[in-house]
């Protein structure tokens, strides 16, 4: 399937110029049925203290009445023992139709108890949630599992080191995110339709995660270099 490496390659600056684009690719859905699934029952109808402030921020994209395609969950919870730290993820077909917006829920504190402590003063746990783009294949009516499963992948590396993102990071992948892709990074940036929250817990940020291939990060990087270099 894939697998991440996750450390930090490089961080350009945060107002890289990196084209928001969709993420393509599909991926086979069999390894990950074990402990990651569809939710049945939507979060909002399980009392979810602090998912609120995630939902808000998707609602005044998407508004109240659109629900996700899935909600994906996870079976077996982190703070029950089990092996993903996300408990859930919204998934939604974007305003033009598209693409699959992903959005989880689980980098900051989404139960009454505090899971998760504050990476600094003033965050909400890591401070932020991640999303991601994914175009839609023709006749997809449900969003596909792999992005969830490639957001997990990177909560467990922020669980067990203690670190997040932010924007301008970069991390690279031991393969391409798609069988005719050759996109082999991941550039953190904010996403320009989630604003970030002030909330009763502290700030949470969305950072979108865009795809891009060697040659693309090599080009951002020199920009951002030159940008510097001429104090912009």
């Amino acid at each position: 399937f894939f697998e991440i490496r996750l450390e930090v390659v490089c961080c350009v600056t945060s107002n890289m110029q990196i084209e928001l684009r969709p993420t393509l690719g599909e991926f086979p859905e069999e390894p990950f049925q074990g402990t990651l699934g569809h939710s049945t029952e939507l979060w909002w109808d399980m009392g979810l203290y602090g998912g609120v402030d995630i939902q808000k921020a998707c609602d005044r994209l998407y508004g109240e009445d659109v629900q996700p395609h899935p909600q994906f969950t996870t079976l077996h919870k982190y703070r029950l023992g089990g092996p993903d730290p996300l408990d859930y993820c919204n998934a939604y077909s974007t305003l033009d139709g598209k693409c699959w917006h992903y959005v989880s829920m689980g980098f900051t504190n989404l139960h009454r108890e505090l899971i998760i402590p504050h990476r600094a003063e003033g965050l909400n746990g890591f401070g932020f949630e991640l999303t991601m783009r994914v175009s839609k294949i023709p006749g997809q009516q449900v969003a596909p599992l792999w992005p969830w499963a490639l957001m997990q992948s990177i909560a467990r590396h922020c669980f067990e080191s203690g670190r997040g993102f932010a924007t301008g990071h970069v991390s690279k992948c031991t393969g391409n995110l798609g069988p005719d892709s050759t996109m082999s990074y991941l550039v953190f940036a904010a996403d320009p339709q989630m604003e970030s929250s002030v909330t009763s817990r502290g700030r949470v940020d969305f950072l979108t995660m865009v795809g891009v291939t060697k040659a693309e990060l090599d080009a951002a990087i020199r920009m951002a270099m030159r940008t510097g270099e001429n104090g912009e």
